[in-house]
């Protein structure tokens, strides 16, 4: 019982943490089960003790959760401004006003950059990374 505690206490401490250590909760998880497994326990005090062990986890996965998610919808903002910024060039393009071309390319070249600013802390995840990079040479061929 004094271990299911103790691991309630560091499940406490792992999800307190600013970036959550997805392979230290795996651990954490394996040795409760091994615990639980070889320590029997009155089922409504076992449940409590999980209850426990399992609400700091969950509610720090769920904010992982909505970083990833404002993440994903802050670069999906910067490549509709970007996409965006491109037909606003073609259009520019097909009227053949030299000013309106210059003002578009600055706009292109603007939305570029702000896209290629850090978005957060939290790593990109690979593939809306080279989906991206797929876009930008896409429009370079413009």
């Amino acid at each position: 019982m004094r271990a299911a505690k103790a691991m309630v206490a560091q499940a406490v401490e792992l999800a307190a943490a600013p970036n959550l250590n997805i392979d230290a909760v795996r651990e954490l998880q394996r040795q409760w089960q091994t615990e639980a497994q070889s320590v029997p326990m009155d089922r409504r005090h076992e449940q409590k003790l999980w209850d426990a062990f399992r609400k700091p986890l969950d509610e720090a996965f769920a904010r992982k959760t909505q970083q990833r998610e404002r993440v994903q919808h802050q670069l999906s903002a910067r490549d509709q401004a970007v996409l965006d910024a491109s037909k606003v060039l073609e259009a520019a393009n097909h009227s053949g006003d030299a000013a309106q071309i210059q003002a578009a390319l600055d706009g292109l070249q603007q939305a570029l950059q702000a896209q290629q600013a850090p978005v957060a802390a939290e790593p990109v995840a690979a593939a809306p990374r080279q989906r991206r990079q797929k876009r930008l040479q896409q429009m370079r061929l413009l």
